[in-house]
């Protein structure tokens, strides 16, 4: 039971996010210094902040794991 209770949970969540990616489709122009530009799909620019931030995250708690073992 939970197993098909985990399955349609899985299945809602990739239906909201396919959604949500087909809803933010959109052309975004990402400037930096010196001119230099990039046009992506804002989906993929909010993938990319997205995956980053947990980066960033799982590294903030690896060095707080370190920090407490000394």
């Amino acid at each position: 039971m939970t197993h098909i209770l985990l399955t349609l949970l899985r299945v809602t969540i990739f239906f909201l996010l396919l959604s949500f990616a087909v809803k933010n489709s959109d052309m975004t122009t990402i400037r930096y210094y010196f001119g230099i530009e990039w046009e992506l799909p804002m989906v993929v620019i909010l993938f990319i902040c997205f995956f980053l931030g947990g980066i960033f995250g799982y590294f903030s708690c690896l060095v707080q794991k370190f920090q407490s073992r000394k």
